[in-house]
């Protein structure tokens, strides 16, 4: 059955895609070229992953950006999650201080870079997207 309020999530998740610039994050503008399903459960799931991906493609972007190694990011946020990402989850890695000081500012680029495709939602499609995130993962 349907979750309440996966239409208007779907409606304020649609927004902030079409204002989304792909532009340098080939992984989401492919991902984003792909049809989206009518069916409204499958509808949102491909919405949550797009934008996911969208978030992700301008992580990536940012911690390159801050002369970071991606590998390096990937162990300072998710230490326990490497080989998920394709490293060896066994290797040691030697983080320095100014490997976290370019992490905060990856994610502060980050929130930069994807900041004005969520600013294109009014107050009713915050609260949708809000309250429909929220009934998600209930869900889950």
């Amino acid at each position: 059955s349907d979750l309440p309020g996966l239409g208007p999530l779907c409606d304020a998740l649609e927004v902030i895609n079409h204002a989304a610039d792909g532009r340098g994050l080939p992984l989401y503008a492919a991902s984003a070229a792909e049809p989206v399903p009518d069916d409204l459960p499958a509808r949102t799931m491909h919405l949550l992953s797009l934008l996911r991906e969208f978030r992700g493609s301008a992580h990536l972007l940012a911690v390159i950006a801050s002369e970071l190694d991606p590998k390096v990011a990937h162990y300072l946020r998710r230490p326990y999650d490497m080989e998920m990402f394709g490293w060896d989850g066994d290797e040691t890695i030697d983080a320095t201080d100014d490997d976290r000081d370019r992490l905060v500012r990856a994610d502060k680029l980050t929130d930069r870079l994807v900041a004005s495709a969520y600013g294109a939602l009014d107050d009713a499609s915050w609260a949708a997207l809000l309250e429909g995130l929220a009934a998600v993962d209930a869900a889950l």
